[in-house]
């Protein structure tokens, strides 16, 4: 009978072997197993540490968080198997910038989720790197997509960003393993990134009012010229703003009030220009702005702009000081392209509130193209 089923088994190719040769075989392809498994893992490390050296070599150019976020965002379902994601940056108002990974579309919709995402974040424990959500997050375009696991970035101790995924199935090891790298990865590439940020406003910002300093007007001066040189219909007007009798108003109110009346200042002025204006502090109670043109723009135009100023400013209302009123003197000088010139256009612009401030201070006057201009406010 043993013949037959010995003859039987190797009719089928099928060999008997002992039972400790069984175990010796059973032994070999688990320890295969385990380092195939092993060198999958690294593999996948490995990968992940080269998106990761990738994103940092990139943090000099001061990349948007934006972007680093998609990125990683990217590198970080592949390696965790997740099926899609969301990328969120949170702002002081609430709303979100977003970067989706599936097809989910109608980011407006998707404001809603921000909402709720930062919500959330503010309710974890900040020294947890992700969270598995008990509750999954529904998504408001397509109830049939949700969420399940989160990946929260901090500034001090308010949500700065959240990667929001789902994983299928209980994590791994390795996939907490890879969640884990990620969230130190992203922590320190942020914490870079504020730092570059706050660097550079120190080496650019006026540390008081918050706008530009001098040093940055400087490059900033140079830059403009050579642009408007470069065409035939730009021009380029710079304006000195010189705050009348300030140092009446440190001598009658203290510097503490007349620190809060050059920030109220400064701010007239922002909101008296256009966005891609420059304006600075160039030094005491005196501000400086640049307002580039790229067609020729007539003397009413900028007249407008000194008179606004004018206006702002003497609407500053101070509640520490409610009786100050602050008035102050304007000069303006606009050349054209063909005859732009960095350093005549600032001695222009010098002279010409030097020449307000002669004629009584509290208006403005106006160089263009060499040719000196009286305007409103004469007396």
């Amino acid at each position: 009978m043993a013949q037959e089923l010995k003859a039987s088994l190797q009719a089928r190719h099928i060999e008997l072997i002992s039972g400790k040769s069984a175990k010796l075989v059973f032994d070999l392809v688990n320890t295969q197993l385990s380092h195939s498994k092993t060198i999958d893992s690294q593999s996948t490390r490995l990968n992940l540490l080269d998106s990761m050296l990738e994103i940092t070599s990139q943090l000099e150019n001061r990349p948007a968080l934006a972007d680093i976020l998609h990125t990683s965002l990217l590198s970080l379902q592949t390696h965790v198997q997740a099926e899609y994601g969301l990328a969120f940056v949170f702002h002081a108002d609430g709303s979100s910038d977003i970067s989706h990974t599936a097809d989910t579309t109608a980011s407006d919709d998707q404001q809603s989720l921000g909402f709720e995402v930062q919500a959330i974040c503010r309710d974890l424990d900040q020294q947890q790197r992700f969270t598995v959500l008990s509750q999954p997050i529904l998504s408001p375009v397509n109830t049939a997509i949700s969420y399940n696991t989160i990946l929260p970035l901090w500034h001090q101790d308010h949500p700065l960003a959240a990667l929001l995924m789902f994983i299928p199935g209980d994590l791994s090891r390795e996939q907490h393993t890879v969640l884990n790298m990620t969230s130190i990865h992203l922590t320190t590439a942020t914490k870079t990134l504020q730092q570059f940020k706050h660097l550079e406003d120190i080496a650019t910002n006026d540390a008081l009012t918050g706008i530009y300093n001098r040093r940055y007007f400087d490059q900033k001066l140079l830059e403009e010229v050579s642009r408007i040189q470069r065409s035939k219909l730009a021009t380029l007007t710079c304006t000195f703003v010189d705050i009348d009798n300030f140092k009446q108003v440190n001598d009658n109110y203290g510097h503490q009030v007349g620190d809060i009346a050059l920030k109220e200042i400064a701010k007239s002025i922002a909101n008296s220009i256009r966005d891609y204006d420059t304006c600075a502090r160039y030094g005491g109670d005196e501000f400086v702005i640049l307002l580039p043109a790229d067609s020729l723009e007539g003397l009413d135009h900028i007249e407008q702009v000194g008179l606004r100023m004018l206006k702002n400013i003497a609407e500053i209302s101070i509640p520490e000081a409610p009786e100050l009123s602050i008035a102050a003197s304007i000069g303006m000088a606009t050349q054209s392209s063909e005859i732009l010139d960095g350093e005549r256009l600032l001695k222009l612009a010098d002279l010409a509130v030097y020449q307000a401030k002669e004629a009584g201070k509290d208006c403005l006057r106006i160089h263009s193209d060499e040719q000196f201009h009286y305007v409103k406010g004469d007396t």
